[in-house]
């Protein structure tokens, strides 16, 4: 399945919460969102909050797990490993995991006067 690059600006303005980049941070595995308060000490409300910013900006994955006793349990991933913002012709750029858009170049946050 092809996805793609968020907009730089949708990145940035999530990524903008410190918060959010902890969580971020700390998803290079799958953990549930309790997981991730324990391990942040982030409240699980706030935890909660950051994951739907995440996963609505496409930089984070839900995935369901089905335990032993059929019980189900959410668990998130971030969507990437990656991400570098460059300057130029005026505007901040950023490369999502290596992923161009079509034309191969990053996807450009809009300017000031956007």
């Amino acid at each position: 399945m092809t996805r793609t690059a968020p907009a730089a600006q949708t990145v940035f303005d999530v990524l903008g919460d410190e918060s959010t980049r902890r969580v971020f941070a700390r998803l290079d595995t799958p953990l549930s969102a309790q997981d991730v308060a324990e391990e942040t000490n982030i409240p699980l409300s706030t935890v909660y909050r950051a994951l739907d910013r995440l996963t609505d900006a496409d930089l984070a994955e839900r995935k369901i797990v089905i335990r032993e006793d059929g019980n189900r349990v959410f668990r998130f991933v971030r969507a990437t490993d990656e991400l570098s913002v460059g300057a130029g012709g005026g505007e901040l750029e950023l490369a999502f995991d290596g992923d161009a858009s079509a034309d191969g170049h990053a996807t450009p946050a809009p300017s000031a006067s956007d």
